[in-house]
């Protein structure tokens, strides 16, 4: 039977790797409506954050820098990687507010959890 911290780690990184593959696959460019796209950046990073947190507790700084610099580097790859997707610093903009909302919302959890 896996534990809870298993399956978090088995989720974390199942999440990354679907992600980097998603970012990265061609696709027929739609328009993107303002608040609809950088929701979905900032849920995506935001349930990043929660799950690495989950899955590595001890390391929750290093994983939001690791996915602040995941972020940054997916805007990247984008624009270098793909022939149909721009990266955007809007975009990396909203992953970092995914990353700070699930960072402040673990802290304040554990803080009433004491």
């Amino acid at each position: 039977m896996l534990n809870k911290k298993i399956i978090f780690i088995l989720l974390f990184w199942g999440l990354v790797a679907a992600i980097t593959f998603f970012l990265l696959l061609e696709v027929k460019p739609i328009p993107q409506t303002w608040p609809k796209d950088k929701l979905e950046h900032a849920l995506i990073f935001a349930l990043l954050t929660y799950l690495g947190a989950k899955a590595h507790p001890k390391y929750i700084l290093y994983i939001c820098l690791g996915l602040a610099i995941y972020g940054g580097l997916m805007e990247q790859a984008q624009s270098l990687l793909t022939q149909t997707r721009t990266g955007s610093i809007e975009d990396w903009l909203a992953d970092l507010a995914g990353i700070a909302f699930a960072f402040y919302a673990l802290n304040l959890h554990k803080k009433l959890a004491a």
